[in-house]
């Protein structure tokens, strides 16, 4: 059965190169072991920091860190910042489900302060209400680059901006970003950053990038042999615990080497095809997509009708025709997904709906494939 694909936004479709940089890996662990694997194949394996700094201008590889989700590494971020019941976060209400448990979690635990800034219907914000809330004793701003659930896309340098101005932790989920949009850490000026594998970098399943800063003021949460020493004195007593001081203090000794060449391959083919010219190929489709579920009086678009984000989402007007139509997308052979309540649970629809649905075309999605949904979308 031919299915149509448009589930970027998801997990990204691998290429066959990424694919053999897999399971050749897999097959030399088969024969040799997965340390001795991992010996032979040490000089990719570190090359893999190198490509990860150079796709999000991080100043060093010294400040990347391989991990196995960006929900890991938001958790690591958040977890890492020792945060006190003085400090004061301030996020969006677009922002996904997981970042939110993870704020709401730390706000229990140290009964720290919060401010969630309110974005309109197409997920628009006040700067100055930002700006306001930094002013206040805001401590750590935390935000997503692109939203998970539409056409969304915060103007993350401007962010930055203000989180220098009055001295703020700036945290970045680059989730939805990276591998269809250009990213530029340096500029963004954040202190962490980070983004999955799987998704529009089309690597493996179970990896990610995250970049901390060099003296960010954030420590990882966890150790053991990879990121930490015990330190001894002259008479064989442990007197303390020295952690690394790079980004792979986040890391931990058992990782799949396979997954993380898969990445690295990944990683090289997306600057290969050219960062710029994949950004713009997503966005033509995707605003052209767009364009349809506008024209549609029974739709409803989640964010800008024209936006750079590859990521759209729409629901219906009428929440008793939502069977109906994802039954007819799926009897199409539409591979889509369905941006639930508990994805963006404070920025959902109020009409009763149970899903958004979000369509993500990436620069490989053929034009007979585009047209074909955007004809579905005609009808819906």
């Amino acid at each position: 059965m031919d299915y149509m694909y448009f589930n970027n936004a998801g997990a990204g479709l691998m290429s066959e190169g990424t694919y053999k940089t897999l399971t050749d890996h897999m097959n030399l662990e088969m024969n040799v072991g997965a340390y001795k694997a991992a010996t032979i194949k040490s000089d990719a394996v570190n090359n893999f920091y190198s490509l990860a700094a150079n796709l999000l201008n991080a100043e060093s590889k010294d400040e990347i860190a391989f991990i196995d989700s960006a929900s890991r590494g938001w958790n690591l971020i958040i977890y890492g910042l020792d945060i006190k019941e003085s400090d004061v976060i301030v996020t969006l209400s677009s922002e996904y489900g997981t970042n939110l448990l993870t704020i709401y979690d730390i706000v229990k635990r140290t009964h720290c302060g919060i401010k969630v800034i309110q974005c309109n219907s197409e997920g628009h914000f006040s700067l100055d209400d930002v700006e306001q809330a930094l002013q206040s004793g805001g401590t750590i701003l935390a935000v997503s680059h692109v939203a998970a659930q539409g056409s969304i896309v915060n103007p993350v340098v401007e962010l930055g901006i203000l989180a220098q101005k009055y001295g703020a932790t700036y945290v970045v989920d680059g989730c939805q970003a990276v591998g269809q949009i250009k990213v530029d850490v340096q500029k963004i000026n954040c202190c962490a950053y980070v983004t999955a594998g799987r998704k529009w970098l089309r690597g493996p399943r179970g990896t990610g990038i995250l970049y901390v800063r060099r003296n960010a003021p954030i420590h990882t949460p966890q150790i053991d042999l990879a990121s930490a020493d015990l330190v001894f004195d002259e008479f064989g007593t442990v007197v303390d615990v020295k952690v690394r001081d790079d980004a792979k203090q986040f890391e931990l000794w058992e990782k799949s080497t396979a997954s993380l060449l898969g990445l690295a391959n990944a990683i090289q083919e997306y600057l290969d095809y050219g960062i710029d010219v994949a950004a713009q190929e997503v966005c033509v489709k995707a605003n052209y997509i767009r364009s349809f579920v506008v024209s549609n009086p029974n739709l409803v678009l989640v964010g800008s009708e024209n936006s750079s984000t590859g990521v759209v989402g729409f629901y219906m007007k009428d929440p008793k025709q939502e069977k109906k139509v994802k039954e007819l997308i799926e009897k199409e052979n539409f591979i889509v997904s369905y941006v639930c309540d508990w994805d963006c649970p404070i920025f959902f629809p109020k009409n009763g709906v149970q899903y958004v649905f979000r369509i993500s075309p990436h620069y490989y999605t053929s034009n007979d494939d585009i047209q074909a949904i955007c004809n579905l979308i005609q009808r819906l």
